[in-house]
């Protein structure tokens, strides 16, 4: 189960989104908490989805590891270790809404009032494979190893056996969570690769 601790104090609960729709989707378990206060905290890489619009946002602030999300309305929004680096990789926050759709923010460097710009989204799948595809190069040298492996084994069989060469090692691009997996092996290989989320 993912965890995510809520902080239910009186200072902070005393602190609500209103009617704004805060949703948090753990990276590493895809498993998604739903409305969640004006005050929280992180306790693993997450995609937080906050409903409303761009023009919605007035300033959206970095204070050490906790993002701040200011709206035009007053409201105030506040994710701490937003920044940090947990498990499952960096955070990410998406402005939804049902007109304008998904929007992805990226934030410039320093502390104080950040600059901030978005892109546009189709789904939130690539952001959650993320954590997955880091693990790629591992799954692909394993899988390289115990194939040097079965190649030896074969030619130890006997003078009657058939001699295996080593097959060339697959050679596969690496994953940027948008374009498909791309690479080159020798006729007759096989690479399996296997994600939790399909993309999209």
């Amino acid at each position: 189960m993912s965890k995510f601790l809520i902080f239910e104090s009186e200072r902070f609960m005393s602190s609500s989104a209103g009617h704004v729709d805060i949703v948090v989707i753990s990276k590493k378990s895809a498993v998604s908490k739903y409305g969640l206060p004006a005050e929280f905290r992180l306790t693993e890489a997450a995609v937080v989805q906050v409903g409303v619009t761009r023009a919605d946002v007035k300033e959206m602030v970095r204070n050490g590891e906790d993002l701040i999300l200011k709206l035009q309305s007053g409201e105030v929004i506040t994710i701490h270790g937003f920044f940090a680096q947990l498990e499952g990789g960096q955070s990410h926050l998406v402005l939804e809404d049902d007109q304008e759709g998904l929007w992805l923010a990226a934030f410039g460097e320093g502390e104080g009032s950040l600059a901030y710009s978005y892109s546009n989204l189709y789904s939130i799948e690539p952001l959650l494979a993320e954590a997955d595809n880091a693990a790629l190069p591992l799954v692909l040298t394993w899988a390289a190893g115990m194939a040097a492996l079965l190649a030896v084994g074969s030619s130890m069989g006997g003078s009657d056996s058939p001699q295996v060469s080593k097959p060339t090692s697959p050679e596969v691009h690496p994953v940027n969570g948008t374009n498909p997996i791309t690479g080159i092996a020798e006729p007759g290989s096989t690479v399996t690769v296997t994600f939790p989320l399909a993309l999209p």
